[in-house]
């Protein structure tokens, strides 16, 4: 008899551990494996083999590269005008150009300088704006000589609104400032500043849109999203109130005599682009934060509205001491592919990785770049997860997880699979982490190590 119950326990076992999950391949960390490159100005495309993603990716980087397919066939669809080399072999699809200085026509107008509505000459900011489209156009044989270029995605760089209304009351003492303007009320003065700015950031975009060549460009403007972007401010109101009261909403996407979502700026703009860019580097308390910030500008402005969403991230940390005008240091590795893979998870339709025109020909290591290669390449072996009708997973909103600072995690459900993504950006870099993720009934309990990104399919 205790032969039986013996052998009885030895099937048994046998039987769980043939049963057992056995990890896909694709869930071995290949991040531990990238072996970034030493050599300065250099991006190793060749240590990636091609693969592509469904998404609309900008590369506006260094020309670390020979040829340009070589970004176009590692992840990245389309290429900023600062990075091409021969924009005469670049295909309208995978053209995209950022329109620097909209609102600096090198004249001291009041909106370039003051950032005013008021005073401005309409007809020299037109001429302005006739100019530089015309030497974008110039850029591309086939709208040589037209008077927009010819591109598949386009993106103004305005940021010249006031956003406080303090600061709003200042315009009151310019002198720029019509007398009949002035004498208005200070809540009527404030309404009637957000609406004549609203009118003025909508003109570029109408006079690109009267005298543009290619009927299917779309249309983004970097950061004017719904949601204004915000670091310090994102536990300030509780994610009911971020998703849902229009007083949070950025005015320049406001219809003023709805006081809802709208306006003709915001009806003009075929894609939602908040930014992205990270402020602290790890000691500082808030470093941790950069994940749950970056989540939080792509799901507070997708739950406003319908359009795509494809924000601009950076590799670089963007103000504060970790950032300045002679040192502009990367970020960490791990935030590097964080930044790659994490916006999809939460239901972007694509990424503008920018680069700051003014440093593309420095002389430094550029392994940076690589790790974010990586994660789009990680990604890349499950992009049929982001085919038809996805469904987007997150337990814990952006909001809730700055305040509550726990590990992140987002999934992506498609048929009968679960795509996970997770990090731990509170842990040590040695730490170990386990998650219990879940959807419905399935659940999984991981393990992250440190800080690094986690990615991996299952079935439910």
């Amino acid at each position: 008899m205790k032969q039986k119950i013996a052998f009885s326990i030895f099937i048994s076992l046998i039987v769980s551990l043939l049963a057992c999950e056995k990890p896909p391949v694709e869930c071995i960390d290949i991040a531990e494996k990238l072996i970034t490159s030493t050599e300065n100005k250099t991006i190793k495309w060749s240590k990636f083999p091609a693969f592509s993603l469904p998404f609309k990716i900008v590369y506006s980087g260094p020309k670390a590269y020979q040829n340009q397919q070589e970004p176009l066939l590692h992840g990245f669809s389309h290429l900023e005008k600062a990075s091409m080399l021969d924009a005469n072999a670049l295909p309208l699809k995978n053209r995209a150009l950022l329109w620097y200085g909209v609102a600096f026509p090198g004249a001291n107008q009041p909106w370039e300088v003051l950032k005013s509505p008021y005073g401005n000459n309409k007809t020299l900011y037109q001429n302005h704006w006739l100019n530089v489209l015309n030497g974008y156009a110039n850029i591309y044989p086939d709208s040589r000589n037209q008077k927009t270029p010819n591109v598949d995605l386009f993106a103004f760089d305005i940021e010249r609104q006031l956003k406080s209304n303090d600061s709003i009351l200042r315009v009151k003492t310019f002198a720029s400032t019509p007398a009949n303007i002035k004498s208005l009320s200070d809540a009527d003065f404030i309404l009637n500043y957000k609406k004549e700015l609203q009118t003025l950031y909508n003109e570029p975009v109408n006079f690109f849109k009267n005298t543009r060549k290619n009927a299917g460009l779309q249309f983004g403007s970097y950061s004017d999203a719904p949601i204004l972007n915000t670091f310090a401010n994102i536990t300030g109101n509780s994610w009911k109130d971020w998703t849902t009261n229009p007083k949070l909403l950025n005015y320049i996407n406001t219809d003023f005599q709805t006081n809802q979502l709208g306006g003709g700026f915001f009806e003009n703009q075929d894609v939602v682009m908040p930014s992205a860019y990270f402020y602290h580097d790890y000691p500082s308390p808030l470093a941790a934060d950069y994940l749950a910030y970056m989540l939080f500008q792509i799901e507070v402005n997708k739950a406003w509205t319908k359009k795509d969403i494809i924000p601009f991230v950076w590799l670089r940390y963007s103000g504060g001491i970790e950032s300045s005008n002679t040192e502009f240091r990367f970020i960490q590795p791990f935030m590097a592919e964080a930044s790659a893979i994490f916006p999809f998870m939460a239901g972007a339709k694509g990424l503008w990785l920018w680069e700051n025109p003014t440093i593309l020909t420095r002389n430094e290591n550029l392994g940076t770049y690589e790790y974010f290669i990586n994660g789009l390449y990680r990604l890349s072996k499950y992009k049929e997860m982001f085919e038809g009708s996805p469904i987007f997973v997150a337990e814990t909103n952006p909001r809730d997880l700055v305040d509550k600072r726990i590990p992140v995690w987002r999934g992506v459900v498609n048929g009968s699979s679960i795509l996970i993504a997770a990090s731990n950006p509170y842990a040590q870099p040695n730490e170990e982490t386990k998650l219990k993720v879940k959807y419905n009934k399935w659940s999984k309990t991981l393990l992250l190590k440190g800080r690094e990104v986690y990615l991996c399919k299952f079935e439910i």
